[in-house]
This record gives structure tokens, C-alpha cells and sequence, in this order.
């Protein structure tokens, strides 16, 4: 990894930031392990946010996070193909909708250090604003386009990592948050977000026994996604070539000048 960057500040969590997080909740969504709805969340906004500050206040100056916010309803949704078989269902993960609110407000605190001191590299289209698979897809074919105006041929390697996001290292990802200036209590919350984290599979109200998760970040949570960016965010540097990312999906390309030029 390159140089040191500069240290991000501690978060200033405000009851005007959960009130307008909690406004924009979807009330159809359906609620996590604690069983509360966002619709009362939503419906109580000005009541709740008060008393919310004070909790995401706590956790985030303790480092603690609480087991309950770490426990996650995993509902198969089938895909295709045969019912029987578990690969053809999607995971889908259910968490407590107030450490979503808590989550929007880190996952907004890092992405903001991160853009400020140009930390993700612009290759990177997966989970960014105005950034997408699409515009991804344009400059790899724009590339493309340009080395077939020029006769040049175009050597590329497509990879999709398997269950990517599921392999993720704690211990890792929290060194390579503290690289790039995420460090002290927002890192000490993430630290605490990611261990001990349980999660139990529900079917029609029935659930399983629950498990221990002991590497990965979070499907289905709002900062598993950001923390996956800054966790590969090193990857391009490792890379000769040409690379377009979205999350973990990555063309690797060359344009070929003679017969000695590879990936």
C-alpha cells in the first residue's frame, strides 16, 4: 500500500442527522431481530431520535456494539432451478433497522474521509455515487474501442471472487482502515461491529439455532459494502495492467504491442 494518509476525525453524531435518517426509512421493510418496525421508527421520528443520539452516542465513544445488533435473520429467497437444493436460494440478511441508522452514519463518516483525501482509487465503480456497473462497463468498452481504431489487440482477464465478500479478514481489514486514516473510536466500532457476530436462518417464523461468524463483512448491512471497498482498495496497485472493479468483479486488461506483452 502506499503512504500514510491523513487521520480522519472523530464522528459528531447529531439528532437532526437520525431524524432525517429515520424520515427516510422504507415502512414496507421488514424489521431485524428486535422486532421493531421501521414504520414506528419512522412514525416516531422527532420522539425516537433523542433517545437514539444517546445510544449511538454510548456505543460509539465505548467501542461497543450491542450483541443484538450483531445477530442477523438470514430468509433463503429461492432463485431457480430445484427447490431441494440449497444453492439456488439467495441469503438474504435481516439486521436491527437502528444499527442500520447507526451504520449510515459511518458508512457516510469513512466514504466522506475517503473522498476527501482521494483514498478509493477511481477504478473502483462497486457501491461509489454516480458510479456504477454500467460506467464500469463503458470505459472498459471505450478502452476496448480505442485499441480496435488503433489495429491493437486487447489481452483481458474477467474474475469474479468467489464468495468474496464471505472471506473478508477482521484482523486485516481493520489494519488497512487504520492505513488509510480510519483510526481511534470509528475504527475501535467497526472493530466491535465485525466480532462476535451471530446469525440463525429463519423460514415461515421458524428459525434454526444460531451460528458464530467468524470472518466476512455482513451481508445486508449498510457498511459491509463500503468496508469491502477500503479491504481491496489495494488490489490495482498489485496489477500491471489496466483494471476496472465493481466490489469484487474485476477486468484485468493489456493492450498487446508484441508478442512479450501478458497480463
Amino acid at each position: 500500500m502506499s503512504g500514510q494518509h491523513p487521520t480522519a476525525p472523530d464522528i459528531f453524531i447529531t439528532q437532526e442527522g437520525i431524524k432525517k435518517l429515520l424520515n427516510g426509512l422504507n415502512p414496507h421493510k421488514a424489521a431485524g431481530p428486535d422486532n421493531i418496525s421501521p414504520m414506528i421508527l419512522k412514525e416516531l421520528a422527532d420522539e425516537i431520535a433523542p433517545i437514539l443520539q444517546l445510544i449511538f452516542k454510548r456505543s460509539y465513544d465505548t467501542g461497543v456494539v450491542s450483541p443484538l445488533w450483531k445477530t442477523a435473520n438470514v430468509c433463503p429467497v429461492f432463485k431457480k432451478g430445484k427447490t431441494f437444493e440449497p444453492i439456488n436460494y439467495r441469503p438474504i440478511s435481516l439486521t436491527c433497522i437502528c444499527c442500520k441508522i447507526m451504520e449510515h452514519i459511518i458508512t457516510s463518516h469513512i466514504l466522506c474521509h475517503a473522498d476527501n483525501n482521494n483514498i478509493l482509487y477511481d477504478l473502483q465503480h462497486g457501491f461509489r455515487k454516480k458510479l456504477s456497473c454500467e460506467t464500469q462497463l463503458i470505459e472498459f468498452i471505450d478502452d476496448i474501442t480505442n485499441n480496435l481504431d488503433n489495429g491493437q489487440q486487447t489481452d483481458c482477464l474477467i474474475m469474479d471472487f468467489s464468495k468474496a465478500f464471505d472471506k473478508v479478514s477482521h484482523s486485516l481489514l481493520t489494519h488497512k482502515l487504520q492505513h488509510y486514516g480510519i483510526t481511534g473510536k470509528t475504527n475501535n466500532w467497526i472493530k466491535s461491529f465485525l466480532c462476535e457476530r451471530t446469525q440463525r436462518v429463519l423460514i415461515e417464523g421458524e428459525a434454526s439455532d444460531s451460528i458464530d461468524v467468524e470472518s466476512g463483512v455482513p451481508q445486508g448491512s449498510v457498511l459491509g459494502p463500503s468496508l469491502f471497498l477500503f479491504y481491496i482498495n489495494d488490489m490495482p496497485e498489485n496489477i500491471e495492467s489496466t483494471v476496472r472493479l465493481f466490489a469484487d468483479d474485476t477486468k484485468a486488461y493489456i493492450t498487446v504491442t508484441s508478442d512479450d506483452n501478458t497480463l
